[in-house]
């Protein structure tokens, strides 16, 4: 599941923000192309002081501004699911974008490192800046993921690195409650977010298990066989 965006009442703020180094993945699918910036999410300090991810004006190509290099991610298809995660280290950023399937792509840049305050999801400090669309299994961490926790975090709801988690939010559905553990709750909007279908992605990893064979197809043993006991 996933929460549905559709107004600028509507976006998740919070005071609670990454301050340095920090990775944020999640998933996002676009509804409608506004054919205007729109914000998935990103840290704010009014509007001079920005490290988000939108798309540009176009309102289709996912693009992060940092202050910096914006970094070009996949030009969206309308109802289709990115997996987009965004690493900040000091001055450095690196985008990784995909679909559901096949590899990540990576991009590189810069970013400005002035202190921010805000933290939204589904909007902007900027006028008219809305996301119509739907984001699942956002996490942040105050810590630098490496590309293969990045890929794996992408695959599932569930956080597989628990350490540095500043907060978690699965939005399975419309509700600001913070699952890391460190009670990051969000403010919601005026008006109500909904939740509408997630992406293709299972809760957690997924475990390989043993199918035994049915009683009708497994093999009769002869009268009077004999089977020895292992203890």
């Amino acid at each position: 599941m996933a929460v549905r965006f559709k107004a600028s009442t509507d976006a998740y703020t919070s005071s609670v923000v990454p301050s340095g180094a920090f990775t944020c993945t999640c998933w996002v699918q676009l509804v409608s192309d506004l054919n205007y910036w729109t914000p998935v999410w990103g840290i704010f300090n009014g509007t001079g002081v920005y490290r988000y991810l939108a798309t540009n004006s176009d309102g289709t190509s996912f693009t992060f501004f940092g202050q910096g290099t914006n970094l070009t991610g996949p030009n969206a298809v309308i109802g289709t699911w990115y997996r987009i995660g965004i690493v900040v280290n000091g001055t450095n950023v690196t985008m990784y974008h995909g679909t559901a399937t096949g590899e990540l792509t990576t991009a590189t840049g810069t970013a400005g490192t002035a202190a921010a305050n805000e933290f939204r999801i589904g909007g902007s400090t900027y006028t008219n800046e809305v996301l119509n669309g739907r984001v699942a299994a956002m996490k942040l961490w105050q810590a630098i993921l490496t590309p293969e926790e990045i890929v794996a975090e992408l695959a599932q709801y569930q956080p597989r690195r628990t350490a540095n988690l500043l907060r978690y939010h699965p939005f399975l559905k419309a509700e600001t409650i913070d699952y890391s553990g460190n009670g990051n709750t969000l403010t919601a909007g005026s008006t109500a977010t909904t939740t509408e279908d997630g992406p293709p992605i299972p809760w957690g990893p997924i475990r390989p298990r043993l199918i035994l064979p049915s009683a009708a197809a497994a093999p009769v043993s002869p009268p009077g066989a004999f089977f020895p006991f292992f203890p």
